[in-house]
């Protein structure tokens, strides 16, 4: 597995990255590769970091509150 893979669920983009760092919602993020990359399990073996940033349609939730 190289470079990053994206997955994007309930407004939250799981971001992977091969380098060394916390391990953050890590079963959750990686259910989500599986489902939307289809990873291997060889791939998730060399999974090091996953970071979530959550995505905020600000124009979408002033409409909501009218």
């Amino acid at each position: 597995m190289e470079g990053r893979y994206l997955a994007a669920y309930s407004n939250v983009i799981v971001k992977l990255q091969l380098v060394t760092g916390n391990h953050f919602f890590k079963k959750y993020a990686i259910l989500l590769l599986k489902r939307y990359n289809k990873l291997t399990e060889a791939d998730i073996k060399n999974i090091k970091c996953i970071i979530f940033i959550r995505i905020d349609d600000h124009t979408k939730r002033r409409n909501h509150d009218k």
